[in-house]
């Protein structure tokens, strides 16, 4: 899901489960009018995405915003230095629970993440579906969103 989010999310948007024959799920194309079969995958994937040190890493960082053509979502995370355990974002997506993890690194305290890469957000966004983020762990964790400019072959 980290490092093929691009496929997991049009899976997910684009097939609804059919039927379970043995050990294999069967699928077929979803209508478009058809809801997102959310909670089916949200069961098969989990409810959580832990991207590592990804988040230390992004290439969408401070001081870039959205322009006219493509945006998204970048999650942003401020926390003290010094830190250390997981920070976990949870948020709510088409009314489920979902929540994102990170690993923090020695001596940096901010966090960016493309949240478009993340399956459940991707796929609520590209069907309207709503999304917010709840709460941040540890609490000293400040978690915001904003819009960027999508770079073209660039995953994170």
């Amino acid at each position: 899901m980290v490092r093929d989010p691009l496929v997991f999310a049009e899976v997910v948007h684009a097939y609804v489960p059919l039927e379970v024959v043995g050990r294999f799920h069967v699928f077929r194309r979803r209508a478009q009018a058809e809801p997102v079969a959310m909670s089916y995958w949200r069961e098969r994937l989990g409810p959580n995405v832990d991207v590592g040190r990804l988040a230390s890493v992004s290439s969408f960082g401070a001081g870039q915003n959205a322009g006219l053509t493509d945006c998204g979502d970048l999650l942003e995370v401020v926390m003290p230095l010094g830190g250390s355990g997981p920070v976990v974002i949870s948020m709510a997506v088409d009314g489920l629970p979902f929540s994102v993890t990170f690993t923090p690194v020695p001596d940096e305290g901010v966090y960016s993440l493309l949240l478009d890469r993340v399956w459940f957000w991707d796929v609520a966004k590209r069907t309207n579906a709503s999304r917010a983020l709840l709460q941040t762990a540890p609490k000293t964790a400040q978690a915001q969103l904003r819009s960027v400019t999508l770079k073209e072959g660039v995953l994170y």
